[in-house]
């Protein structure tokens, strides 16, 4: 696939990256299958909680990590399930551009903040208001989730493109052919 090898080769730099998948509950898919414009909201909440976990553990708090988003918007059987696909690098770059390697960090806090900020943003544009929170949290399950996949090397080509491919993947595609560890992280994908 062309955009693949164009990511591998022009766009992630020559470090570790990962994958991370990012879904909402279904009580909130609702509000992006009547206003698609909102599944915006999805990508910057992502970027945010992407963003603020690697901060956090990072030595500069202002170092940013290279990130390439996509929002899918069908499920593993052709329902509407918008979620949010990424590569990010496991890292993040200071401001004079030196790279600081970051380990693998906790889903379940990168999931909570995913949540707030996909609310937080929510809120601010009116789509939801108080009882859909409150509704929210009176779940056993929050339903969003967070999931890291395994660290692929910056040398390994092949398992970059894959994760590349699986940024785009089809409506359609043969379960866990983009996925360089032969798994399937399809829109039911729960953590």
């Amino acid at each position: 696939m062309l955009f693949a090898e164009w990511l591998d080769t022009r766009i992630l730099e020559q470090v570790s990256h990962a994958q991370y998948v990012f879904t909402i509950p279904k009580l909130l898919r609702a509000v992006f299958k009547y206003h698609r414009r909102l599944l915006g909201i999805l990508c910057k909440s992502a970027w945010q909680a992407l963003r603020e976990m690697l901060q956090q553990v990072a030595s500069d708090p202002s170092a940013l990590p290279g990130v390439v988003i996509s929002v899918q918007s069908y499920g593993d059987w052709l329902n509407f399930h918008p979620h949010i696909h990424a590569i990010a690098s496991r890292g993040v770059w200071s401001a004079g551009g030196s790279f600081e390697p970051i380990p693998a960090i906790d889903t379940r806090q990168l999931m909570l903040l995913f949540r707030h900020y996909v609310l937080k943003n929510l809120l601010a544009c009116g789509k939801i208001g108080q009882a859909t929170l409150d509704i929210l949290d009176r779940f056993h399950h929050p339903g969003f989730s967070a999931y890291q996949g395994e660290s692929v090397s910056p040398g390994d080509s092949t398992a970059r493109e894959s994760l590349a491919s699986y940024l785009v993947h089809p409506l359609y595609a043969r379960p866990g052919r983009n996925d360089p560890a032969g798994r399937s992280y399809g829109a039911n994908h729960q953590v």
